[in-house]
This record gives structure tokens, sequence and C-alpha cells, in this order.
């Protein structure tokens, strides 16, 4: 297949047959050049390139990346993952656990930080968008360094939601 420049989106939904593919350039708003990135859905993604991917960023420290197992369990057990890749690398992903009609987790959102700032990380937001009904809300938790990108890009703060983290219990 033929890369184009700009972005190039490949659908690969399991089990779907031959995969269909789109050209689209980068947002002329931005005015950046966009090298020639490839967006998936779906594909298979080894766990060492996603492992090397959220070892090049700060989410390092937020992720099991030692534990591979774990690692493999949460690309497993996602229910779509968009990726975009750059002359065969993995350059980002977003890893999502939705109902594909209420609601889609968006529980990574990450971008080599070579690649950050020119449109990678939309892009992947705007195929899960694209990925699920129209009226399914987007929601994830940001990293603290993350915080100011996502008002920009029409993302409101919700201050209603909790966390209980692994080490703690229900309590009585």
């Amino acid at each position: 297949m033929e890369i184009l420049s700009g972005f190039q989106l490949i659908t690969q939904v399991p089990g779907s047959g031959p995969p269909v593919s789109a050209t689209d350039g980068l947002d002329s708003r931005e005015g950046r050049e966009m090298k020639n990135i490839v967006f998936k859905i779906n594909p298979l993604v080894s766990v060492y390139d996603f492992v090397a991917l959220i070892k090049s960023t700060q989410l390092a420290d937020r992720r099991p990346v030692d534990d591979i197992q774990r690692m493999e369990d949460m690309l497993k057990n996602s229910n779509l993952i968009i990726t975009a890749t750059l002359e065969g690398k993995l350059v980002g992903i977003a890893r999502v656990l939705t109902d594909m009609s209420w609601v889609a987790y968006i529980s990574d959102l990450i971008v080599t930080p070579e690649l950050q700032k020119q449109g990678v990380g939309k892009r992947l937001l705007k195929e899960v968008r694209g990925s699920v009904n129209e009226c399914c809300k987007l929601l994830l938790l940001a990293a603290p360094s993350a915080r100011g990108y996502y008002p920009h890009i029409g993302f409101r703060e919700e201050k209603r939601g909790w966390v209980l983290p692994p080490d703690k219990e229900i309590l009585e």
C-alpha cells in the first residue's frame, strides 16, 4: 500500500475483511506539515512496542511498564485501539474501553515526545470519536502535565469523578 504525505487511515476491525484506507491532511489551521503517519483502528499491537512508547513519555511513572503480562492484558482487554505509526514504528496510541453507545473511557492517549503538538493526539481522538456512536461521550483522566491540553480541543473538566486506588478496599 502506498503511503501518501499526510495522514492515512486504515480501518482494521477483526473479522471484517480487508482494510479500508483513506487519506487526510493535517488541519491547515495548525500550519504544520505532518509526516507520513498511518492511523489504524483495532490493529494488533506488540506489547513491547506499547511499553517502549510509554517509556518514551512521562506516563512511564504511572503505568506498570515492568509487568509485561499486565501490559499485555491492558492491550488485550481494550475494545477499541487506534494507533499511529511512522515508518512502521508505533508513535501514538489511543486505548479505549467502551460500550460504543453511552461512554468511551480513553485509558491511554500517548504520543511520542518528538511528535507531540503536531496534531497526532488530536487525530487519535478524532478517530476515537468517529468509531463510537455519535451520542457517546468521551471520558479520560489527564496526566498532570497534560491537563492544559484538553480544554482547548473541546473537553470540559468534570469534578464529579471518583477514583478508588487498587490498594484500597470499599469501606464498610
